[in-house]
This record gives structure tokens, sequence and C-alpha cells, in this order.
């Protein structure tokens, strides 16, 4: 797979990309785009909240870090896009939160970085600074304008979809009752039998049946990835077994590092397949395999406690980053650590995410990358 390039050619084209850029239609928020090369190719997009940005203190140190960001990114142009129900001439004066924020943003660039700041509000979109009645009326362009771009044909043809808003993004279904049940008991009578192999293995140094166990759980998890590539129903106990399995670190990783090559879970090389993936050039994901994985997964956290889904859900965060959906992870990301806060893969994702760092194979092989400590993701 090879990312997708897009290069400004009109304001309204990036207007348009940004709602997909992110996953969601922003609401108060600043969102931060990098233009790289003579040919404005997008980079990094980034949203912060307008609350964040307006803060006394804390509003400058943010809009620092979301600098810093941009220009790691090799920006060579940001154009900043602000959504916000708020007058231009407020905006444009520096008033209010909305125009609190954009100053902010405005002033931790260097001026030779930033090329435009645009005003979308719930019924138009004008260029802050454009005083031309002809190009930006008193009451905006209207939104509609941004439905018939080329990048929204490229989108919508591509399959590519926008949340009504960023909670949207998160896993938010829930099985009947009697489903999750039933799947909660096969989870902890799948938890004792794992504790008894893994206690053998320890206590005995016999680790034979930990092994068959591990070979189980992976045969397993193909064949409900199977089932839903089929278009068949998965079995509720298959789910709560899924969860339990999850819940062994290693074999986790197994389950994460078996999308991106052929491995033996009795002896997986972490680093090795890590490296396939955040090395500039590595791995790119199979869309359709994701899909399938992100389809058991959000069926395991439908059918668990929520207190226990943390497993599932930074599984699915690492996928979401992994596809290039850093919207996405975030959410999925907040959803692990409201259900445990020490879940040392979530951890792990909100630290690559807070850096902004994407996938190796959105940089390409000639971009530098940043390292996160992977020692936080084992366990």
């Amino acid at each position: 797979m090879r990312p997708t390039v897009i290069r400004v050619g009109e304001p309204r084209e990036l207007l348009a990309y940004i709602p997909y850029s992110l996953g969601f239609v922003p609401t108060d928020s600043l969102v931060v785009v990098s233009l790289r090369g003579s040919r404005g190719r997008i980079g990094l997009v980034a949203r912060a909240d307008v609350d964040d940005l307006d803060r006394e203190g804390s509003g400058a140190v943010l809009a620092a870090a979301l600098a810093d960001h941009l220009r790691a990114d090799g920006a060579h142009r940001v154009v900043l896009v602000l959504y916000a129900d708020a007058l231009r001439s407020e905006v444009r004066s520096g008033r209010g939160r909305a125009g609190t924020a954009l100053a902010r943003m405005a002033a931790a660039l260097p001026e030779d970085l930033l090329s435009d700041a645009w005003l979308v509000g719930p019924s138009g979109y004008a260029g802050v600074d454009c005083e031309d009645e002809g190009c930006c009326p008193s009451g905006g362009r209207p939104l509609e304008d941004l439905e018939s771009t080329q990048v929204s044909a490229h989108m919508v043809l591509s399959g590519n979809a926008v949340a009504g808003c960023r909670e949207e993004l998160g896993v938010r279904r829930r099985a009947p009752v009697a489903a999750r049940r039933a799947a909660v008991r096969a989870a902890g009578t799948e938890r004792i039998r794992r504790q008894d192999v893994v206690r053998r293995a320890h206590d005995e140094e016999d680790p034979r049946p930990l092994r068959v166990w591990a070979e189980r759980a992976m045969v397993r998890w193909s064949d409900l990835r199977a089932r839903v590539a089929d278009g068949r129903e998965l079995p509720v106990t298959d789910l709560g077994r899924q969860l339990a399995a999850l819940e062994h670190a290693a074999l986790r990783d197994a389950m994460m590092l078996s999308l991106v090559m052929e491995i033996d879970s009795r002896a997986v090389d972490v680093d090795s397949a890590l490296d396939a993936v955040c090395a500039p050039g590595g791995c790119s994901p199979d869309r359709m395999s994701l899909a399938h994985a992100r389809e058991v997964l959000e069926a395991t956290v439908a059918h668990v406690p929520q207190r226990r889904a943390a497993p599932a859900l930074a599984f699915l965060a690492w996928l979401s980053w992994w596809e290039g959906d850093g919207a996405r992870a975030g959410v999925l990301v907040e959803q692990t650590l409201q259900a445990d806060s020490g879940y040392r893969l979530g951890l792990l994702l909100d630290d690559v995410l807070a850096a902004g760092i994407p996938p190796g194979w959105v940089r390409g092989d000639d971009e530098p990358g940043r390292e996160v400590d992977r020692r936080r993701a084992a366990g």
C-alpha cells in the first residue's frame, strides 16, 4: 500500500480533506495542517480544542508543542483552520475564545511558515484575513461547496466516511445481556486454564501445556477472522476465550504481529516485527485483513465488562495507528486507559500519538523517525 498523496490546488480542497483526515467533523477546534515542499503536499494534520489553546499558561505550551510537531514534519508552510461559531471580525482581532486560540497558535509559528488562516462556521467558511466580498462574503462561502470537491469525490469513491463527532470513533456497541453473560463465563473458565498452564511452566518448568494453550488460542484467532471474512456468526464463548488470551501479553503480541508477518507463536521476535512496522518504509497494512481483525476485537469489547476490555481496546488502537488513523487511535487509547489506567500498551500508544510518530509506511524510506520506549508495552 502507498499513502494517498494529496496536494493543495485551492483552499476548498484542503478544507474538504480535513474531516476525512481526522475521521470526524471538528467542532470548537483548531486544526493545523503541514504543507510539505514547493507543491504543497499535505503532511501532518493535527487538532486541538479551542478551550485548551485559550487557557492561560497551558495554551501557549500546547501551541508551542504543535509548532514543534509541524517543524518535525518538515512543513514548508502551515495552514490554520478554526472550526467555531464565531464572528470573523472577532477572530481576526484575536478576541473571544476562538480568536485567542488562533492568535496563540499563530504566535507560536515563525512568520515565514504561516500561510493562511480559515474560519469554518456552522453555515459557511471564509479566510480570516480576507476582506474581498467577492471572494469571502460576510456570511462566508456555503459549506455545500466543500461537498463538491475533487477530494470529497475521491474519498467517497475510496470508501472513506466521516463520523459526526470524535466520540463516534470509539467502540460503543454492547451485546445483549445474555450473550455478555455467556462470554464472561467462557472468559472465566479460560482464565483459570491460562493461569494453570502459566503456573506449570513456572513452577514445574514444563512449558508444553502453555505452548499448546497458546497454539490453540492462535488457531481460534485465525478462525474468528475467517468467520468474519465468510460472513458467519462469531461464537460468543470464543469471544470470551479470546479476551482471556489477549490478557496474556506475549500472546497478545503474537496476535498483533500475525497481521504483519508469518510468525511462530512459540518464538515471537517482537523487536524485529516492530521494526517491520515502525521503521521508515516499513510494512503497510492489508486493509481487508485489518477490517476482519477489527470486527473480532470490537465484538470482543461488546461482550465483556468495560473494566476487562483494555487488551482488546489497545489492540484496536494499535490497528488504527498502523492504518494511519491517528484520530481513531487516540479515542481508542482514551477508552483503553479509562478501562485500565496502567495498561502498558495503552500508555505506549499514548506516547506514540503525543510524539506524532506515524507508522513507517507513511514516512517512507528517507524520513527520520522518533523512538519511544517499547518496554512499556510489555505486560
